[in-house]
């Protein structure tokens, strides 16, 4: 149904577009995003209580649209699977994050 990769900053394939695209000085930056306020840096901990409040709201309506209207599962499983989800992203023993890779780059000085 989506047939389409969400990763476009993976590997590197944007910063390429970006710099094909005929951007310069383009830049890949790569970030450890905590899931929870296990960090002990004080803005990840700001951060990543932020996107665990983030997770805990979104988890299910995102799994209610991939699993149940893409992969087409039972609405009782999906609710099993959410409830094991929120579980493991509140648990700071697994300390969870995600990557986040921001690239930007400037439009070359002739463009203007």
């Amino acid at each position: 149904m989506i047939n389409r990769a969400l990763r476009i900053a993976m590997n590197g394939t944007q910063r390429k577009l970006m710099a094909e695209a005929g951007f310069v000085n383009v830049v890949e930056k790569t970030y450890q995003v905590p899931c929870g306020a296990w960090s002990s840096d004080r803005r990840l901990k700001t951060s990543g209580a932020y996107y665990l409040a983030f997770m805990d709201e979104s988890l299910q309506g995102f799994a209610l649209f991939m699993l149940r209207e893409i992969m087409k599962w039972e609405y009782e499983e999906l609710q099993l699977f959410v409830m094991e989800m929120r579980k493991a992203v509140r648990d700071i023993k697994i300390r969870p994050y995600y990557l986040m890779i921001n690239v930007f780059g400037q439009k070359p000085e002739e463009y203007e």
